[in-house]
């Protein structure tokens, strides 16, 4: 829960139980019995004088334009400083913070109201509260790291401790509905792993991928039965525990519907629905697609869900190949994968691998640039590269590509990761799929490629010159 604090001005403001914790300013420290954990300093005057009374102490940078000067001062000194920053749309000091935020833990200081950009680029920094001087943006509280509020005025106004209140359980809120996830996720390897039941059921709940595969499917059966003018074949790779399928049932007088499940632990759920609500019409096979493709025949429709954060990084390509036939629709009929260089505090000189991270603290520095594109079916060409040289914003740096996709499931029908236009579905059971370069500055020339061999895929990235992923070594996907 988002905590609400202040600076204590006075010291009958120690003993109020509004606040979950304060910080003395340098007076009020000086009247105390006990050692306060940090202590507010007006100026670094005061420091000489308190050095011995506190283990930190919380400064304000009064003048950003004089930020690596000051900044540069307080690393001199032998203490533990929390620096209050003021938040200004200014690219040169924004990157001043970004350079000293492993030096020193930053309180925010909110003055006017940001634009969109200017606060993802703000949370991008590490910071461990937000000073209340009046009203905020509470987008910029609204962290997975959960920042303190401070409220700061020289009598500790009423109505500002009431709306520091109201902001902290109105972010608490905000927070616990976005779900961020601030560490490095394994990427799912779904042909040597068995997915636990629990994993289906989380995406499960992504209402805008079940309603726009519902869409595409109905779509679908229509037009080929107005095409085909017959019983339909259609089948369902990998449908889990079974939602995907359950759609199509919906329409087994006019289709013969079969499943291919590979994993057992969804095989006993998929037959007990087929038992209890679609009366055993419905052909289910446990088994690996590839192996059992040539002894199913031909396909009217494939309906498959075989989608990675990356689009094809789950070998949807791979799989799927075995079931390209002239005359097989599939449902998606295209995955595009595109890549969006980015700054992540997180990912600094942490990792040299792809993972997935679900963060609100990456920002955008450069245009995103589809990379990949892969159609279904007929989609042969399982090897692709992309070479591109992207120009980062103004006195901006990359330490990330961020990766995402997008997928035509049928006619107009699209679901992505990220929002790349108004007809595509944005999908929350997708996290972006994020690969670390070394810090750059100015331009990024990337070579990016897909390589796939009989037994493994991977992904290798160079920018400018520096190759990452060589071969595999760090990071593959096996495909036996």
């Amino acid at each position: 829960m988002t905590r609400v604090g202040a600076v204590a001005t006075k010291k009958e403001i120690i003993y109020e139980s509004r606040f979950a914790f304060y910080i003395p300013t340098a007076a009020v420290a000086s009247q105390l019995n006990t050692k306060a954990s940090h202590v507010f300093l007006e100026s670094l005057n005061q420091y000489h004088t308190l050095s011995g009374t506190s283990r930190a102490f919380l400064i304000r940078l009064v003048d950003f334009k004089y930020a690596s000067t000051f900044l540069d001062q307080l690393a001199s000194l032998e203490a533990l400083f929390v620096v209050v920053v003021p938040v200004v749309e200014s690219h040169s000091y924004w990157g001043v913070l970004r350079q000293y935020q492993s030096q020193f833990a930053y309180v925010l200081q909110p003055k006017l109201r940001l634009s969109a950009d200017w606060v993802k680029r703000y949370k991008s920094l590490t910071y461990i509260a937000i000073l209340i001087l009046n009203d905020f943006d509470e987008d910029l509280a609204v962290k997975a790291t959960q920042p303190d509020l401070i409220v700061y005025s020289e009598d500790i106004d009423n109505n500002l401790v009431s709306r520091a209140h109201s902001y902290a359980k109105s972010i608490t809120e905000k927070i616990a509905n976005a779900k961020f996830i601030n560490h490095f996720i394994d990427p799912l390897q779904p042909l040597t792993q068995q997915m636990p039941l629990e994993v289906y059921e989380t995406f499960e709940k992504d209402q805008p991928k079940y309603k726009a595969y519902e869409e595409a499917i109905d779509l679908a059966l229509h037009d080929l039965l107005i095409q085909r003018k017959r019983k339909l074949r259609v089948l369902v790779v990998g449908p889990g525990r079974g939602p995907l399928l359950a759609t199509a049932a919906k329409r087994l007088q006019q289709i013969e519907l079969t499943a291919v499940e590979k994993n057992p632990l969804c095989i006993s759920q998929l037959q007990e629905l087929n038992r209890t609500s679609w009366d055993s019409k419905v052909t289910i096979y446990e088994g690996d697609i590839r192996i059992l493709a040539a002894s199913l025949g031909d396909f009217d429709l494939v309906i498959s869900e075989l989608i990675g954060s990356f689009g094809c990084n789950e070998a949807c390509p791979e799989i799927l190949q075995a079931l390209a036939k002239p005359n097989t629709v599939m449902i998606p009929q295209t995955i595009q994968s595109f890549i969006t260089p980015a700054f992540c505090s997180l990912v600094e000189g942490n990792i040299t691998r792809p993972y997935l991270l679900n963060s609100d603290e990456c920002f955008p520095v450069a245009e995103t640039q589809q990379v990949f594109e892969f159609s279904f079916p007929n989609n042969a060409k399982f090897d692709q590269s992309f070479q591109h040289t992207f120009a980062l914003n103004s006195l901006d740096v990359s330490n990330t590509l961020v990766g995402n996709f997008k997928a035509n499931l049928y006619g107009h029908i699209s679901i992505g990761s990220t929002s790349s236009d108004s007809t595509t579905f944005v999908c929350s059971s997708w996290y972006p799929m994020i690969f670390p370069i070394q810090t750059v500055e100015t331009k990024i020339e990337l070579l990016f490629r897909r390589i796939s061999l009989h037994d493994r895929l991977w992904y290798e990235w160079t920018v400018n010159g520096s190759k990452m992923n060589a071969q595999g070594v760090e990071y593959s996907i096996p495909l036996s």
